[in-house]
């Protein structure tokens, strides 16, 4: 057999003309899932350090696709459909008790369209078959693959094999099914080279493949996100902080405006006349709820007025505490009310107790306390924050 004949004996591939493709009509369904975060029938990664809340962020994906409604780092819901959650990353019990709890803390429906796969042993690339075959019967727009790590066992995740693993299942499950996959991810430790393109640990290959991501860098209690991909708007990299309430990271709005002293003032006072005994300047910026050096210079102020006394620093004792921190009590100088002192300007803002401290907070174990919006501020400006690092 001739080239010529060799060649003639093999299908063609079929393709478009290009009026073809100008006539395609996408319009029945939104390109996203998520407006401007996660697309539809791609991979997504959330990649971040260890202990950086990507689980937690998956799980409010997971819930927002499957409930249709609500939405992620500012990003809202714009379609909806069942979802299925592949778990192997502790053991079944710890997993089982994190979906109870954030149910609980989100008021789930019992009916909500989400499957649990926890600790099925899946592995890829073997169980590619399978897992299109689960896909196909329940109908998934999205699955979640908790943490890749645990699904490629039998492979190297420096090596091209993984790249070539997420290859496949960007051909045979996202474009063949349509079906988006979350994969949580991990990333090298940042350096100074890395730190300004933040990505999944592995090779170019594995990272040519996913399409978005959600990417998360800490150093020490700080923490940003960045979202970016080919197809959606994304944001730059954000400050962001851990609302341990709502189980869910949260970006840094960081156009607010301060306050006014005067405002602040009566707020850490009304915390300091609240709350007996001494308190940590860390106490105290996170009692008043303010911008960590803000707080400072209110208490400098407030010192200043003699309506608060300074404990000192460096092994002094006051209450039986002692140590670096500086100390802070109400000074027996001042009002007997911080109304008395600052009228109408501390009814406006309230007493300083924070909504936490008057009710019942959720039933749920925390790695630390949560940072709030202006620890981080302060934090991402280079202001000292005092007191221990936060944990995540």
């Amino acid at each position: 057999m001739s080239v010529v004949e060799s060649i003639a004996s093999v299908a063609s591939f079929t393709g478009r003309a290009h009026s073809e493709v100008l006539d395609l009509d996408f319009s029945g369904e939104p390109p996203d899932l998520i407006e401007g975060l996660v697309p539809r029938g791609v991979l997504f990664t959330i990649a971040g350090l260890p202990e950086t809340f990507k689980g937690w962020t998956a799980a409010k994906i997971a819930d927002v696709v499957a409930r249709g409604s609500g939405e992620v780092l500012g990003c809202a819901a714009c379609a909806q459909g069942p979802v299925g959650y592949f778990w192997q990353d502790d053991s079944t019990r710890n997993e089982a008790e994190r979906v109870q709890l954030y149910a609980r803390v989100h008021e789930t429906p019992r009916d909500l369209p989400i499957r649990w796969y926890l600790n099925e042993g899946v592995s890829l690339p073997a169980d590619i078959d399978r897992l299109k075959a689960t896909i196909s019967e329940h109908g998934f727009v999205l699955i979640v693959l908790d943490s890749v790590y645990n699904f490629t066992s039998d492979l190297d995740l420096k090596d091209r094999d993984v790249g070539a693993l997420f290859a496949r299942l960007k051909a045979e499950i996202c474009d063949e099914l349509g079906c988006t996959i979350v994969l949580i991810d991990h990333m090298p430790w940042a350096t100074d080279t890395n730190r300004k393109r933040l990505r999944a640990y592995g090779d170019m290959f594995k990272g040519a493949a996913v399409r978005a991501g959600l990417y998360i860098d800490a150093e020490g209690a700080k923490l940003w996100v960045e979202a970016r991909g080919n197809n959606i708007r994304g944001f730059k990299r954000t400050p962001a902080y851990w609302d341990a309430d709502a189980l869910e990271l949260r970006l840094v709005d960081t156009t607010a405006p301060d306050e006014a002293d005067e405002v602040l003032d009566a707020r850490v006072l009304g915390w300091l006349m609240e709350h007996s005994g001494s308190h940590s300047t860390t106490a105290v910026r996170k009692g008043a709820k303010g911008r960590l050096t803000k707080v400072d210079e209110a208490l400098e102020r407030l010192k200043t007025r003699d309506e608060v006394r300074d404990h000192g620093r460096n092994g002094g004792t006051w209450s039986g505490r002692g140590g670096d921190a500086r100390y802070w009590i109400a000074s027996v100088h001042a009002a007997s009310t911080p109304s008395e002192l600052f009228g109408t300007r501390l009814d406006a803002v309230g007493s300083g107790v924070s909504e936490r401290e008057t009710s019942s907070a959720p039933s749920h174990p925390r790695r630390g306390d949560e940072v709030d919006r202006d620890e981080v501020l302060d934090a991402v400006s280079g202001d000292e924050e005092g007191g221990d690092d936060i944990p995540f």
